[in-house]
């Protein structure tokens, strides 16, 4: 099971009773708490993750070599079709 879960005017963390698995989040550090709470696994979006990336090769010249396969998930994500709001729902 899949669930997307979008809050945009709030910071408000969500109520995770019954999810299971994985909680994709920004990097607002409040969201390692209700995972931890959550028995979840807590990963960063991909935005975040290649930011950090970017950022660590300035000290950290390995670092490219994740670089290049954070793009090559990134070419591959492209070739996802995308589904709509309303299909979202369907079970």
């Amino acid at each position: 099971m899949v669930s997307v879960l979008n809050f945009y005017s709030t910071f408000s963390l969500p109520t995770l009773r019954d999810a299971q698995g994985v909680l994709e989040t920004d990097d607002y550090a409040g969201y390692n708490q209700v995972a931890k709470e959550a028995e979840l696994i807590h990963v960063k979006c991909w935005p975040h993750v290649l930011r950090r990336f970017k950022k660590a090769l300035m000290n950290y010249p390995e670092a490219e070599s994740s670089l290049d396969l954070i793009g090559d998930l990134y070419q591959k994500r492209c070739r996802i079709p995308r589904i709509g709001r309303a299909d979202r729902r369907k079970p």
